[in-house]
């Protein structure tokens, strides 16, 4: 991309609204130079990286001081969105429905999945399981309503992700962890252990 079209992209800003509440966006960031920067930062050709922004924006807008989540899927050498859902009402919550889910199979080629975290916390093992047992996703990112953007890859030669999880899970149950904590605390031990690439902007 040209930088005088990237430098025009940055006129994508995220609307002033009258609520605040702990999911209301960071505008003072997002819609800053610096964040659209971020997304040069990630290892992918320049027109999936301005891809990556330009849908960040849109679910920023869409999920403004809200708990809901939006998904994208994006082609990871072209930048083209292969399917989205911008519809979840469960909080803290997405993912594809069957047809969506069947829009990535038939595209044939590896994606980039893109979803929100209203609370901006780090990918959770769910999305980290998701990313490690579908061989077409080429890398997650999460994006926060801070204005953080999290990226998270499998290394080729990295330890399993659900042999660790698994492991540590089952010794906090049985060290008396509640189910929460136990989840979080083996979820720490997948981080640590290397079983998943992490990078944070």
């Amino acid at each position: 991309m040209k930088e005088e079209s990237y430098l025009a992209a940055e006129t994508t800003k995220v609307s002033s609204i009258s609520t605040h509440n702990s999911f209301t966006i960071n505008r003072q960031l997002v819609n800053a130079k610096g964040y659209h920067d971020k997304f040069r930062h990630i290892s992918l050709p320049r027109p999936v990286q301005e891809a990556l922004y330009q849908s960040s924006m849109k679910i920023l807008e869409h999920r403004n001081a809200t708990q809901l989540e939006d998904l994208y899927a994006i082609d990871a050498r072209t930048g083209i969105v292969i399917t989205q859902n911008c519809d979840q009402v469960t909080p803290f919550h997405t993912g594809f429905n069957s047809i969506q889910y069947q829009n990535i199979l038939d595209h044939g080629s590896k994606i980039i999945l893109l979803h929100n975290h209203p609370s901006s916390t780090r990918p959770s093992i769910t999305d980290i399981n998701t990313l490690a047992n579908e061989p077409t996703i080429a890398c997650s990112i999460v994006i926060g309503h801070d204005a953080s953007v999290q990226v998270i890859s499998i290394p080729v030669r990295g330890p399993k992700v659900d042999t660790i999880f698994n492991f540590w899970y089952t010794a906090g149950k049985a060290a008396g962890w509640p189910n929460q904590e136990a989840k979080l605390r083996a979820t720490d031990y997948v981080y640590a252990k290397g079983a998943v690439c992490y990078e944070k902007y």
